[in-house]
């Protein structure tokens, strides 16, 4: 089972001097929860957020950042995040939630077609930050 966690995401909408910065702790209070369309005016696919202490000694656990809560992909699935508006993704702290060395294949996406890739490599003892500086995508998958 692959697993990717995402304690942090920061993400530009539509030229914005500033960067949106997504912790996902203001989701839910529950163990874990879908992440639902509209959050942080994205529409979300496969993306679910977990509370560290539901999985403790794992790479969910030890990549939270912020608060409590961490992202991941559900069912090891690709995810993707989107929206109407084109968008620039700064960057996200990524960690491994199972496998330590875990390569994940991050692509921005413009009208459908591939403008940005990127792989990194992630490990499941701490988040990692990475810059991806893809700008003017309206589709980030990863």
């Amino acid at each position: 089972m692959v697993a990717v966690g995402a304690a942090c995401i920061a993400l530009g909408v539509g030229g914005a001097a500033e960067a949106t910065v997504l912790t996902f702790d203001d989701i839910t209070t529950s163990p874990y929860k879908i992440i639902s369309d509209g959050y942080g005016g994205f529409d979300w696919t496969n993306f679910g957020v977990v509370n560290r202490s539901y999985v403790p000694n794992t790479g969910y656990d030890n990549g939270t950042v912020s608060e409590d809560y961490t992202a991941y992909n559900r069912y090891s699935r690709p995810v993707t995040v989107s929206s109407d508006s084109v968008f620039d993704f700064n960057g996200a702290y990524l960690t491994a939630a199972w496998n330590t060395g875990l390569n994940i294949l991050v692509q921005g996406f413009s009208g459908g077609a591939l403008q940005e890739s990127k792989t990194v490599t992630v490990n499941t003892d701490a988040p990692t930050w990475f810059d991806f500086d893809f700008l003017g995508i309206d589709s980030l998958k990863f």
